[in-house]
């Protein structure tokens, strides 16, 4: 499946486990095609609300990152994640490989720069839009998903039951 973008109504009703295997057949937009278009409109269409949860893939289709855009929407919160100034406080994908590529705190502008190169040239992006701006839900769920994926910013011991409903896990 191309798509890139599910809109969290039309997924509560699904068990945790039915959303993961339709997590799992998203391949997500390859960074390095993403656009700014992309991040405000779908299939011709403006995102309503604009807010919500995003996951990254790496190039295993493996789940790497879930990210929360809450108090900011999409187009202000993803592309701060490949800011390549050391001292940048949202980077911190490009910091993990950098640290895993060139041994830990040689965080130079070079090698934060080849490391943001590499993770945009092959993660890809899936986005659950929320229509109904709800921050505690977005948190909430953001955390489901970081457990129940075990990504690189998963939440440890921390167990859902995935035969459960996401709307009776949230109850927000």
């Amino acid at each position: 499946m191309n798509d890139y973008l599910l809109n969290f109504e039309e997924i509560e009703g699904l068990t945790v486990l039915e959303l993961i295997e339709k997590l799992n057949l998203i391949d997500g937009l390859p960074l390095k095609t993403l656009t700014l278009k992309d991040l405000i409109f779908f299939n011709g269409k403006a995102l309503r609300g604009g807010r919500g949860v995003y996951l990254f893939k790496d190039e295993a289709n493996s789940f790497f990152y879930v990210g929360m855009a809450s108090k900011r929407s999409f187009i202000e919160r993803i592309p701060a994640h490949f800011d390549t100034k050391p001292e940048a406080w949202m980077n911190t994908l490009v910091k993990y490989h950098t640290d895993k590529n060139h041994n830990i705190n040689n965080r130079t502008y070079d090698n934060l720069e080849n490391s943001a190169m590499l993770t945009l040239d092959t993660y890809s992006l899936i986005m659950i839009n929320f229509l109904y701006y709800n921050p505690v839900k977005i948190a909430n769920f953001g955390r489901l998903l970081r457990a129940v994926l075990g990504t690189y910013n998963q939440i440890k011991n921390q167990n859902f039951d995935k035969s459960k409903k996401i709307s009776d896990l949230l109850l927000n």
